[in-house]
């Protein structure tokens, strides 16, 4: 190697970053940031789909992976209890 390709090597090694943390840390923080302020602006089941997540994470608990089919309709089998919490928390106007 010879003296300027040293030099420029020691440069690049020495040249310092602008931001004061890692970057990594500051994403982290960025994203926990925003997904807190996401959290709390869209409150449970304000969205036009929300119930609908609800009943497929139920059945996939369940063990059912797959929905059941017949009778000309397409799902499982939820318990009386969801949709009366749904028809009490849907209040979005979709």
């Amino acid at each position: 190697m010879g003296k300027n390709q040293k030099k420029k090597k020691k440069k690049l090694e020495t040249k310092k970053s602008f931001l004061p943390l890692p970057a990594e840390y500051v994403f982290l923080i960025a994203g926990t940031i925003f997904g807190l302020l996401f959290v709390f602006h869209n409150p449970p089941w304000q969205t036009n789909d929300e119930d609908r997540h609800f009943y497929h994470a139920y059945l996939l608990a369940r063990g059912y992976i797959l929905p059941e089919q017949g009778d000309n309709k397409i799902g499982g089998k939820m318990p009386v209890d969801f949709i009366v919490i749904n028809d009490k928390g849907d209040t979005s106007k979709f």
